[in-house]
């Protein structure tokens, strides 16, 4: 793949465009987070900044059964690209919600597919 690189899994560069690609930082508060009997409002931060990749592109039928792969691993060793350090980023994440789609049965060598998914945070350091 030319240009650059926004996902790795496993160590394969996933064929991901700028516009296959979204990034979302989330934090995580505390269950004791919210506003005291005085009307005091606080917030108890676990975590800042946790990352949540979603992606959508179209794949050969050999990259939809590659990413099914991915998807039945569990626990993935995955290096997405992250915009606060402006390369790639190590990170421990596991595949949810995918989906997948003909996009085209016309191709001689098989159905070309949309495929859609999201990597969750599984690092376990706080």
């Amino acid at each position: 793949m030319t240009g650059m690189t926004f996902l790795k899994i496993s160590g394969e560069e996933i064929p991901v465009k700028k516009d296959d690609y979204s990034l979302t930082y989330t934090d995580v508060e505390a269950s004791s987070t919210g506003t005291t009997e005085a009307g005091t409002n606080h917030v108890d931060m676990i975590r800042e900044g946790v990352p949540e990749v979603s992606v959508t592109l179209t794949v050969t039928r050999t990259w939809l059964q590659k990413l099914r792969l991915f998807k039945r691993a569990g626990v993935l060793d995955c290096e997405y690209y992250d915009a606060e350090t402006g390369g790639l980023k190590p990170w421990k994440a596991r595949m949810v919600d995918f989906t997948s789609k003909v996009a085209d049965s016309s191709k001689a060598d098989g159905a070309v597919w949309e495929v859609g998914f999201t990597l969750e945070d599984m690092e376990t350091d706080v």
